[in-house]
């Protein structure tokens, strides 16, 4: 029987086939339901009191015992570990395998076979942890029982195991996807040791928070506490309507799933290539701060109160701008990349067609492309800004309007500034042009801030000095708006002389390496 369900599987997909034939031995799953069992009864063990109903006070026995399970305690025990021990059991054995198959080359050898890379990576996400998740579905008989037993919902038991499933995907893929980016640097298994164990460590702090949210969500519900009813989503009372939030939540895994299923998708095919295009970078930006807008535009007819306002503020100037160093990352071509681009350009000697190039173009350096997704936030968050109501009630140093507009503009205006630095660094000759462009750029971003800092403690006024660091909102601290115009103003002096030089390289070598070639030849 079960060698007929693996030639089935393998006519579909021939690696899953090859990753359950190799998991799938008569010894390996014996064992694995083995120590599920085992584990099963030691955990209700744990959950369960034996009561004396009889007790023979002559013959100082219990002649009647009553045996209670805590099915409440034991379906909330098992509401973290079941999901937690697949997630970072799943995510160990995935970058275990992939970092092998780095190492010893054979990544190569799967490339080459006439598969898709859909198929091929889907194998190896459900195939390589196929004995973890074996043990994981030993185990659901138990939470299924004490979650009923426990007078939970059939629909809300079903409701939390899509939101597992969802969940594991999500951890399986972003585990493949750093794999795939940092697991072929090196082939020591000191590499693959540390893989390992920091995305057991991602899993565990991320996989935490979420299968807790799970976990409390029946209750929150029930009980409506903590203000629970507020949670709204542009015009979706979430907070509310369970159904809603669930609907919310599993779309919202989903979609940041499915991004990192094109990085790795596009990886897995080509190592050289950037993890994600740049018309890829224009629609992860729009989504991720569409998705932002919807916390802080409320349902009810009241607007935007100070809360929303504060919340829009540290998306605007704290997570948006990690959010760009990351997409930075993931579009920025290499050096080789660049030259093989450059070299192109100075061949065909035609600028005409350059601007489509440089923004849809996937060798072309990525400084338009980060300028366009500036562009977009600009949008958004501006029409955002004019929906606050001139009184918010909120108080950060007065921070007005006007002021916030100026300093997203500013904060913008510094990520390209670190945008274009990257590049730069990443045009290196060295190998260790991503090192030694990391370092650079955490020096750029670090100064500023300890010079504002020693300034500020010894009560010296240079407000200035906050408009080139990571903060550039805390101009506003002493200074004013004429203050953050000369920023502005210096930042974009900053920006085009890093411009220019950026050009003057790419022209440099595209010289250089056409004269080699033509010489060579």
């Amino acid at each position: 029987m079960l060698t007929k369900t693996l030639d089935q599987i393998g006519d579909f997909n021939p690696q899953l086939f090859r990753e359950l034939k190799g998991n799938l031995k008569p010894r390996n799953l014996i064992l694995t339901v083995m120590i599920t069992l085992i584990l099963q009864i030691i955990i209700t063990t744990t959950f369960t009191d034996n009561y004396c109903e009889n007790y023979d006070q002559i013959a100082q026995i219990c002649r009647q015992t009553t045996v209670e399970i805590k099915w409440e305690y034991l379906f909330r025990t098992l509401n973290y570990l079941i999901p937690l021990t697949a997630y970072i059991g799943g995510v160990y054995q995935l970058v275990s395998d992939l970092s092998k198959e780095q190492s010893r080359g054979t990544l190569n050898f799967i490339r080459l076979t006439p598969q898709s890379s859909y198929r091929i990576l889907s194998g190896k996400i459900l195939g390589v942890p196929s004995l973890v998740y074996l043990g994981i579905l030993a185990c659901i008989p138990l939470h299924l029982i004490a979650g009923i037993s426990s007078n939970i919902s059939i629909f809300w038991l079903l409701g939390i195991y899509t939101l597992w499933i969802a969940g594991g995907l999500f951890f399986s893929v972003i585990s493949t996807f750093y794999t795939l980016l940092f697991g072929g640097q090196s082939n020591s298994n000191t590499m693959a040791t540390s893989l390992n164990g920091l995305g057991c460590v991602i899993t565990f702090m991320l996989g935490i928070p979420y299968i807790q949210m799970i976990d409390v969500s029946h209750q929150l519900y029930q009980e409506y506490s903590y203000g629970f009813t507020d949670w709204t989503w542009f015009l979706f009372p979430l907070g509310q309507i369970p159904l809603m939030a669930y609907l919310w939540l599993i779309i919202s895994v989903l979609t940041v799933t499915y991004w990192l299923w094109e990085a790795i998708n596009r990886r897995f095919n080509n190592p050289n290539k950037t993890p994600l295009s740049k018309i890829q970078g224009y629609g992860l930006m729009t989504c991720f701060q569409l998705w932002l807008l919807g916390f802080v535009i409320p349902s009810n007819q009241g607007g935007i109160t100070s809360e929303h306002f504060g919340v829009g503020l540290g998306f605007i100037f704290f997570l948006i701008p990690l959010c760009y160093l990351i997409l930075m990352i993931a579009i920025t071509p290499h050096r080789q990349t660049l030259l093989d681009w450059v070299r192109y350009r100075h061949k065909m000697n035609n600028h005409q067609d350059i601007l489509p190039d440089l923004l849809i173009g996937e060798k072309s350096p990525a400084i338009l492309a980060i300028a366009v997704n500036t562009l977009i936030t600009l949008i958004i968050w501006l029409s955002w800004a004019l929906l606050v109501p001139k009184e918010t009630g909120f108080s950060l140093s007065e921070f007005t309007i006007p002021e916030m507009i100026i300093a997203l503009i500013l904060t913008l205006s510094i990520a390209l500034i670190y945008a274009v630095i990257m590049q730069l660094s990443l045009m290196m000759k060295t190998n260790k042009r991503w090192e030694i462009g990391v370092v650079i750029l955490a020096v750029v971003m670090i100064f500023p801030l300890a010079l504002g800092g020693i300034f500020a403690s010894k009560s010296i006024d240079i407000s200035l000095i906050w408009a080139f660091s990571p903060v550039p909102f805390f101009v506003f601290m002493n200074g004013g708006i004429f203050t953050a115009l000369a920023g502005f103003f210096g930042q974009i002096g900053i920006l085009t002389w890093l411009t220019l030089t950026l050009q003057k390289q790419l022209k440099k070598a595209g010289q250089s390496e056409t004269k080699s070639i033509l010489s060579s030849h």
